[in-house]
């Protein structure tokens, strides 16, 4: 073999064993359990430089993940509540959530300058209360609100950063409930009997909460002790002498009320993002679904500003069946139908507010 034929077969062989030795094994990117992308080596490959420490496998932190709760306050704050349900108790020094411009309830009902308005709805307040809320989801609720309110009044420091957020709404709920049993709720609760002496003590809770200081707690504190028997069916002393019906309106002020609707629909918009969330949180998105309904069945109560209203009367009724549609779709564990109904619930609420506020 002469000397050039030589120098050529040495080139070609080291250009042969260059490409051997420097085919690394492909990358591919991934997306990991939580939604991040990663490096992943493809399958019976190895990456260039696999043997030298300098190179770790590159997988990013996992991020925490987000805990279900109320406008801010943690469902679970204090401890699970029975039947697998998440707890909805308050915590300390909470702090309210800011709200949004859809389920704002702060300013006083006005009606400012004219807009173009929808057509005219169907009246609001055609369902009955059993297919809004059953008797059995309004014991759930006064279930959490003993819960909520047993920690808000715990102390003056407890009541001082909780009365508008917790107690406020909640009292209001207890009123609202109530007022539906002596409305002809047809289910029966254990208190149905004490409907309207709990629907006017919950009403002195309320307004008795209204600043942070001892001479607020104090009667505040006194009243919940009085609701806390009624609702185990005992007769406290001191009862007020409660007429059989009363407008809702001169028992409560709508504002607490819309403040418990917001944080429904806070709850559902915010903590359910996936199917698997709203299979892992279906009774709860149940629950909040049905006192979303009601709760709007009761702020178009006679008594209340322009509710005798055609516009009023359609947003209400939309609002009603969305919270519905909401219920459905969380029963049959669907996802999209899900999505759906709170995003109507969310423009029915928007439409209200460019011409309604309500608060008080």
């Amino acid at each position: 073999m002469s000397f050039r034929s030589w120098c050529l077969w040495g080139m070609l062989g080291l250009a042969c064993w260059g490409l051997a030795g420097c085919g690394g094994g492909r990358t591919a990117e991934t997306v990991d359990e939580e939604g991040e992308p990663s490096e992943e080596v493809a399958e019976g490959e190895e990456t260039a430089g696999a043997e030298s420490p300098s190179r770790p496998a590159r997988r990013p932190a996992k991020k925490p993940k987000a805990v279900p709760n109320l406008a801010g306050i943690p469902l679970n704050a204090f401890g699970e509540l029975p039947a697998g349900k998440p707890g909805a108790a308050t915590v300390a020094a909470a702090t309210p959530a800011a709200k949004p411009a859809a389920m704002s309830a702060e300013t006083p009902m006005e009606k400012p300058a004219e807009t173009e308005k929808p057509a005219a709805a169907a009246p609001a307040g055609t369902s009955d209360w059993a297919a809004l809320m059953s008797g059995d989801e309004v014991n759930e609720e006064v279930k959490q609100i003993k819960l909520r309110l047993t920690g808000s009044l715990k102390n003056v420091g407890q009541y001082n950063t909780t009365f508008k957020d917790v107690i406020q709404p909640d009292g209001a709920v207890l009123v609202a409930l109530a007022w539906a049993m002596t409305d002809g709720h047809p289910d029966n609760v254990t208190w149905k009997p004490k409907a309207k002496f709990v629907r006017d003590v919950a009403g002195e809770m309320v307004k008795a909460a209204k600043a942070p200081a001892q001479a607020n707690y104090t009667p505040t504190n006194e009243a919940w002790e009085k609701l806390q028997a009624l609702l185990s069916g005992n007769d406290p002393a001191g009862l007020p002498d409660s007429a059989d019906k009363v407008p809702l309106s001169e028992a409560v002020n709508r504002g607490p009320l819309m403040r418990r609707m917001e944080k429904s629909f806070e709850y559902m918009s915010k903590n359910i993002k996936t199917a698997d969330g709203l299979k892992k949180e279906k009774e709860q998105v149940i629950h909040e679904a049905s006192l979303l309904g009601a709760l709007t069945k009761a702020v178009a109560a006679d008594g209340y500003t322009s509710t005798d209203e055609d516009e009023y009367k359609g947003f209400v009724k939309e609002l009603i069946d969305a919270s519905m549609a909401v219920v459905g779709a969380a029963k049959q564990d669907d996802f999209s139908a899900f999505s759906e109904a709170i995003n109507k619930a969310k423009n029915s609420c928007d439409k209200c507010h460019v011409d309604y506020r309500t608060g008080g």
